[in-house]
């Protein structure tokens, strides 16, 4: 358990007359971003520069007090704040640092790292130079859930991260490792996954822009039962996961599957399904037949029809009453983050799913959460919708609408269409737009056929249309009423208002010829 093992009165090394702030080291977890931003009101507080000054420091090393009027850098207290909470060799580092009078801050980070590689810390009378004032030592403060390298084909290993951790700790590690070449690849040094899970982020190509997709992913699986965990394990396999993006969408949606433990082959499942006969009412079969039935092939068939599959942990397969939501898609997923908690929200969801991504998250409103990432399951979405206004509630309402949509042949495309036209400022307008999809109108590429539609629009029926068929330019028609109607020409097809006409176009006319 972390306790406060340094407090220290910090100044501004440039503006003393900011103010001091004190601050007890090492930081914890859940304060960290508000004492960054409290450093930060005062001026100081960088990732990278030693622009805090100790006025006054307190804590069981006397040693340390030599760092009273020096200048260091949070993080660097930070790292020797929580190695010293860790290691449990405080005699030891004391004695060495007596001995060496260290009272450099850099000095007594590289006498932590000596200490952590000899049991005694008294390994020859030189200190070794290991930090560089930028790359903190690695080293484990408590069992992180993953441990991963960056490592560039050109420096090696440039940074090292014990996931999870607050996102602005993990901006600022990254800033401060320098881990910023395009060509630097993820290697995991430590894990504490699911099993198919580990194996996809082993077999995936992970760069450091994945960092924070990792870091939501051990965050998700840090507060994770064991058995949601087996779950997981078996829903990858299920769901053929090959990435970190369908990892933390399968983990959004857990809650479609289920897993029977003590179920792992056909002929156990074969007798679990005759055995509750009575309360299913499905599979009864009288009592002296029993001895005669292929359990074996009565459990393969159920498999086969519920889509299940048999892992370590048990089968796992999807909710029956889920089955409508496997065949219909979801259609948008949502990554939500704050400070500490992140999670995947797939939609459209029901009020109770909503809720438990609110207590995931930990907040009260999904406004008090950021919106990271927004997919969609009809690709040409992501183009036409303002996303920088997008919220939870707006994408679950057009979800609804957008399923609608899927029932009636060609209504998505014309919905596309319309954004490309009306081109909505914010993201709440593309919803109005999907719940008054009805005042607009599809137009015929054919501008014969579109002619004939301009008559049955004035009341002409297919018998008059067919009579005068012969003696009238149809395609004329079209093409002349295309201004007047507003007609506007997308990516998608041509569309129109029924309301009120778009304003003509100089060239439309010209377009359509």
């Amino acid at each position: 358990m972390i306790y406060c093992e340094i407090q220290a009165v910090l100044s501004n090394v440039q503006h003393p007359e900011h103010g001091q702030v004190t601050v007890p080291f090492p930081i914890f977890q859940d304060a960290y971003e508000q004492t960054i931003a409290m450093l930060n009101d005062l001026g100081m507080g960088n990732a990278l520069e030693q622009d805090c000054r100790v006025d006054e420091l307190d804590s069981d090393y006397p040693a340390l007090k030599r760092l009273e009027g020096t200048a260091v850098n949070v993080e660097e207290l930070d790292y020797l704040g929580e190695w010293l909470d860790s290691e449990g060799k405080a005699a030891e580092f004391q004695a060495m640092a007596n001995k060496l009078d260290l009272s450099d801050i850099r000095d007594f980070i590289n006498l932590a790292f000596r200490c952590e590689q000899d049991a005694n810390c008294n390994s020859g009378v030189e200190l070794g130079r290991r930090y560089d004032g930028h790359d903190l030592p690695s080293y484990i403060h408590e069992p992180p859930v993953l441990e991963v390298e960056v490592v560039s084909p050109q420096k090696g290993v440039t940074g090292s991260f014990c996931l999870p951790m607050p996102d602005l700790r993990l901006q600022r590690t990254l800033l401060r490792a320098g881990a910023d070449s395009p060509d630097a690849q993820l290697r995991t040094v430590a894990k504490e996954l699911p099993e198919k899970a580990a194996e996809i982020l082993y077999l995936e190509r992970l760069t450091v822009d994945d960092l924070p997709g990792l870091n939501g992913l051990a965050k998700l699986l840090g507060s994770m039962p064991r058995e949601k965990r087996d779950l997981l394990d078996g829903v990858l396999t299920l769901e053929q996961a090959g990435s970190l993006d369908d990892v933390l969408r399968i983990i959004g949606g857990l809650d479609q599957y289920e897993i029977f433990s003590r179920i792992r082959t056909d002929e156990e499942l074969g007798r679990f399904l005759v055995d509750t006969a009575p309360i299913t009412g499905k599979f009864s079969f009288p009592e002296e037949v029993r001895p005669y039935l292929d359990y074996a092939r009565i459990g393969a068939e159920q498999r086969n029809a519920l889509g299940g599959v048999y892992t370590p942990h048990g089968l796992v397969k999807y909710r029956e009453e889920s089955a409508v939501q496997k065949e219909t898609p979801s259609t948008i997923t949502l990554t939500l983050t704050t400070s500490e908690q992140s999670d995947t929200l797939i939609l459209p969801a029901a009020d109770e799913r909503l809720e438990q991504a609110k207590r995931a998250l930990d907040v009260e409103e999904f406004a008090q959460a950021r919106i990271t990432a927004v997919k969609f399951s009809f690709p040409h979405l992501e183009g036409l919708l303002p996303l920088d206004t997008v919220t939870v509630e707006d994408a679950n309402t057009l979800t609804l609408c957008l399923q609608e949509m899927e029932q009636e042949d060609g209504e998505l495309l014309k919905f596309c269409a319309v954004l490309e036209a009306e081109q909505p400022g914010a993201f709440t307008e593309a919803v109005t737009i999907a719940m008054d999809r009805d005042d607009y109108e599809q137009v015929p590429e054919e501008m014969d056929e579109y002619g004939k539609q301009v008559l049955r629009r004035i009341g002409a029926d297919d018998e008059i249309i067919d009579t005068i068929d012969g003696y009238m330019n149809f395609t004329q028609l079209g093409e002349d009423s295309l201004e007047e109607d507003g007609v506007r020409r997308t990516e998608f097809g041509l569309v129109r208002r029924l309301s009120q006409p778009f304003p003509p176009k100089p060239e439309i006319g010209q377009s359509m010829m």
